[in-house]
């Protein structure tokens, strides 16, 4: 009797907690079914949002959900302010009103809106309704984010806007937490889920594909400082297990462990590529940059349709604990494919295979990341005996805008069988401000010469600057340049690094036959005989 009195006992303390389980489920309000309400009324900058009408219980989990919703799911309420934070009014059972602030008014608001939603569509552009899988939509969407954005060193402290998604997609500068609202921005659009993790002062993302939910850290993955078309893979679509393994991510896995189990991706193909994927006529393209190869994909098989051809003998190690070393970079305009490799930058057209390609004067260096700007190719440069860092960043002396270089677009060849295609010049190059002095279409010296260059400038307060390739060689104290001993053809050309203008370059063929060799032998012999350019003072 005493048995069945306490069976009957515990089974209504078990139907209590169960019950007491089930109000405080229901207890949790819905706050996306007011999203219209709570965006109208933030377009006005209403700084007290009536919530009266919608009878919300008051409880700590509420507006904990309150809070979170606002901060984290109203992307386009990138106007509210932090300085201000979020209050609210209640009674004993209702939250009735949300106070919050704004660093901008109604008519200025406005304006911003127009220019996020023009390039949160510019993010999804060809995705929605794309024949692709949602993990692909999700990778080219991080990708693009990764490569338009620039992480803010000084953590916001000179425009709060950095904090949302208007400061990632349209100032193109942002914290982990913009780069995590526009996430969440761009994949709504699409109907993938995502949400917002946090640790350790630091946020990511949770994304939904299939079910399951993994790991993505667009921060991670946009190393700092800034690198044309540097997209890393390592925190794509991972599990809580691959995310714990990375002990330079400062935010740790935080309370989110159990949400990302699946495995799925952790080494799938794209951790392979440093650059971004391009979708061209609704197909994917990539570089896997472990093989040198430009592929294709299409369901799950890659094809090959290039070999990038990137010998640099350079090498780094990051997140994923491969050695890559091949660095080419990947980019798309509407019809054409752009990839990098060492010294070049060529120009694809997958429906023809047809090529052609810009190859400038880099001097002792890599092209080490470029991209499209309407009708410019911006790209930066590598030093050669300067090795880059271990996130894949560089060292150079040079600032970021003296290690910005354009070139111009020119039209495609449109004849298969052309065989002089059209090149693409280097709109920088002015002879009529900046020249090599005795300038010829072709010069040639014998094997082991010593050449000294002299430079010709019309601003007597530019600064020169030499640029080699092919030869080494030093600027003298009377800024000439001497190329010592050079043993096969090289180009020199010589710049103002204020103005960004340069001269025309100058090739020069290096005679290695018998006779010069003899010549080379005697030279070693009896010591260097030059041959002088120029060795007046300009």
């Amino acid at each position: 009797m005493k048995k069945k009195a306490l069976a009957v006992f515990f089974a209504v303390i078990m139907l209590l907690s169960s019950f007491s389980v089930c109000i405080h489920a229901t207890d949790i309000f819905d706050f996306s079914t007011i999203k219209d309400y709570l965006y109208s009324e933030m377009a006005k900058c209403n700084e007290s949002i009536d919530l009266s009408a919608y009878n919300i219980p008051n409880s700590p989990e509420n507006w904990d959900a309150l809070k979170y919703y606002v901060n984290w799911l109203l992307p386009e309420a990138y106007h509210i302010s932090k300085e201000t934070g979020l209050g609210s009014e209640i009674s004993a059972t209702q939250i009735l009103n949300l106070k919050l602030g704004y660093i901008c008014n109604a008519e200025q608001y406005a304006a911003g809106l127009s220019a996020l939603r023009e390039s949160v569509n510019k993010i999804i552009a060809g995705l929605d309704g794309s024949a692709l899988s949602d993990a692909e939509k999700a990778l080219i969407i991080h990708d693009r984010i990764a490569t338009l954005c620039e992480y803010d060193l000084k953590l916001g402290a000179e425009d709060q806007r950095s904090f949302t998604a208007y400061g990632c997609l349209v100032n193109r500068t942002s914290v982990c937490e913009g780069y995590v609202k526009a996430y969440i921005y761009a994949l709504d659009k699409i109907g993938i889920k995502s949400y917002a993790a946090e640790a350790a002062n630091h946020a990511w993302n949770m994304v939904t594909i299939g079910g399951k939910d993994y790991h993505v850290d667009i921060t991670s993955d946009d190393p700092t400082t800034d690198t044309y078309g540097l997209a890393l893979h390592d925190y794509f679509l991972i599990s809580t297990d691959r995310l714990s393994k990375f002990t330079d991510h400062n935010g740790g896995v935080g309370n989110f462990s159990a949400n990302a189990t699946d495995k799925t991706y952790d080494n799938y193909y794209w951790t392979d590529s440093i650059t971004e994927f391009q979708l061209l006529n609704s197909k994917l393209y990539y570089i896997d940059n472990m093989t040198g190869a430009l592929n294709i994909r299409e369901g799950d098989k890659s094809t090959k349709i290039a070999d990038v051809g990137y010998k640099a003998n350079i090498s780094s190690k990051y997140g994923n604990g491969k050695n890559c070393k091949n660095f080419a970079r990947l980019d798309s305009d509407s019809k054409y494919l752009y990839y990098s490799s060492e010294s070049e930058i060529f120009r694809i057209d997958p429906a023809t295979s047809l090529t052609d390609s810009i190859k400038p004067s880099i001097g002792e260096n890599y092209i080490y990341g470029f991209t499209l700007d309407g009708s410019k190719i911006n790209y930066t440069l590598l030093d050669k005996k300067n090795p880059i860092n271990s996130d894949y960043t560089i060292n150079t002396k040079r600032s970021a805008a003296e290690n910005t270089f354009s070139a111009e677009i020119t039209p495609p060849p449109t004849d298969p069988g052309d065989p002089d295609p059209t090149p693409i010049t280097d709109p920088s190059v002015d002879d009529s401000f900046i020249t090599i002095k005795n300038l010829k279409s072709k010069f040639n010296v014998d094997y082991k010469s010593s050449v000294t260059f002299n430079c010709i400038c019309s601003d007597p307060n530019a600064k020169i600057e030499w640029v080699c390739s092919g030869a080494s060689g030093k600027t003298n104290e009377d800024g000439s340049y001497t190329v010592n001993s050079a043993t096969k053809d090289f180009e020199i050309y010589c710049r103002d690094t204020v103005s960004g203008k340069r001269s025309s370059t100058q090739a020069v063929d290096v005679s290695t036959g018998f006779i010069q060799s003899l010549i080379a032998f005697f030279r070693s012999l009896f010591g260097s005989l030059p041959v002088y350019v120029d060795m007046k003072k300009v």
